[in-house]
């Protein structure tokens, strides 16, 4: 039986409860919960409250909703100490510290996966599956206000890294933005060896969130809906089986022993590095996005 902690906001977390609970011999031993939840919440995580560091020595991994959370000198000794993690947000990391720990899972052989939103959706799982070079991917998003720089770049820089296996060879940049208007419009275009690149553009003000998809492969040009429908050279395309959570490969994962699929620090720690220069470029060419 593997036993399972929880480190986060109870509401956050309840989804993860969801995917948990279908999983065979998986059991949930305990929590250490930030916020407040109400009785539907409280019945869905029935489990003992635990001392980060007590639920990170007692479980034999550990799902954690934001690295800030846990403090790092604690990641560390769960990783020599073979606590397999599984970190949702990892935005708080700096590249120092992720190299640090991928040497320390190097030694250990402990089993740390990130979350890698972009990966579950199923049009990025399709070119994921179905990728070969050159290749133009375009994803065009739409919000109501845009986020804060990390939560906007790090999800497209880690998913450009899962796909093309390295880091951009140029980063352009460009902004429109007035101050009377809440309307606002930021293109990120990453170029790639073979002729590859990632077009990846948001405009804010939208009545509500929306997201189109488009790629340009060999003899294959696929494009998605909002609504999450595909047609690969203008016929529709039936999906099949849903790309798997990260939080599904992560169990598969730690059964096997080793880290086969899913997203590990040795993807995330390039992607730190191209957000830090992602963002030398956001301040040079789109000074009023901070």
């Amino acid at each position: 039986m593997v036993k399972i902690g929880l480190i986060g906001n109870i509401q956050s977390l309840q989804p993860y409860v969801s995917l948990v609970k279908k999983e065979q011999g998986v059991e949930i031993i305990g929590k250490a919960s930030h916020g407040t939840y109400d009785q539907s919440g409280n019945m869905i995580i029935s489990v003992p409250e635990y001392a980060k560091q007590s639920l990170i020595e007692s479980a034999d991994a550990v799902i954690i909703e934001k690295a800030n959370m846990v403090p790092f000198n604690l990641i560390r000794d769960a990783i020599k100490r073979y606590t397999h993690l599984f970190i949702q947000d990892v935005s708080d990391l700096t590249p120092d510290q992720c190299q640090d720990l991928v040497k320390l899972i190097h030694e250990a052989g402990t089993i740390v996966q990130v979350g890698n939103p972009f990966m579950e959706i199923p049009a990025i799982n399709w070119i994921h599956q179905n990728f070969q070079e050159p290749a133009y991917i375009s994803i065009s998003d739409r919000k109501t206000v845009l986020p804060p720089r990390k939560e906007l770049l790090l999800p497209v820089l880690l998913f450009a890294q899962t796909i093309f296996h390295s880091t951009p060879q140029k980063i352009r940049i460009t902004g429109i933005h007035h101050k009377d208007s809440n309307v606002a419009f930021i293109n990120i275009r990453l170029d790639y060896p073979n002729f590859s690149a990632l077009n990846y553009d948001v405009l804010s003000s939208s009545k509500e969130k929306e997201s189109y998809i488009s790629a340009a492969l060999p003899g294959i040009f696929m494009e998605s809906s909002t609504k999450g429908k595909i047609n690969v050279n203008h016929e529709h395309c039936e999906l099949g089986t849903l790309p798997p959570s990260g939080l599904t490969t992560f169990i598969s994962n730690i059964r096997s022993g080793i880290l086969t699929q899913g997203t590990g620090l040795h993807t995330l720690h390039p992607v730190l590095v191209s957000y830090e220069e992602t963002v030398r470029r956001l301040s040079q060419y789109v000074p009023w996005y901070s």
